[in-house]
């Protein structure tokens, strides 16, 4: 064999080494994004599950959260403590489901895990009436992206509650 004939036959094994090492290359990245989704995910639930330990441990906290589901919050509200209480929640509530909006856009958040989310804020906009005004006067500290969800969601929500209230007063009215 000649010198030339071997040095062809080493350019090929070379060549197939290199494929391989970037098919390799290439699994490992895959891993790793799988594993960046999962981390991101549970990142994400953990957030939520803070908010929602501190209602738990937070008498007040949560005393406060109940009564916004009466719907005028100035009768009901002291204005030196409940209500501040109430705009800190909410301000990290919504910060903490923009901050996951903004990992499921980029594409750090599996669509099952934004889903949750996405049909939470739905809930916060149809039972709660204290999210809309919240949203009212604080929709600036969020980005423009969230800021079009949520106003989506906030008209939708509003359907849902007229909808609700129509089908309760059909109920009412069949049973009189």
């Amino acid at each position: 064999m000649e010198l030339q004939e071997i040095h062809s036959i080493a350019e090929i094994v070379a060549a197939f080494a290199v494929v391989g090492s970037l098919l390799f290359v290439g699994m490992q990245l895959r891993q790793g994004n799988v594993a960046t989704l999962a981390s991101n995910g549970q990142a994400a639930v953990n957030n939520w599950n803070q908010l929602c330990l501190l209602l738990a441990t937070d008498a007040g906290l949560s005393d406060t959260l109940f009564k916004t589901l009466h719907p005028d919050l100035t009768e009901i509200l002291d204005l030196e403590g409940d209500q501040i209480r109430l705009m800190y929640y909410m301000t990290a509530g919504m910060k903490a489901i923009e901050s996951n909006f903004l990992e499921w856009q980029a594409g750090n958040l599996t669509d099952e895990i934004w889903a949750g989310f996405r049909a939470a804020i739905f809930d916060m906009f149809t039972y709660h009436t204290c999210w809309s005004d919240y949203w009212e006067q604080n929709q600036q500290l969020h980005s423009g992206s969230f800021r079009d969800l949520i106003n989506g969601s906030i008209k939708t929500a509003e359907l849902n509650r007229k909808e609700m209230i129509k089908s309760f007063s059909g109920v009412e009215g069949r049973a009189n």
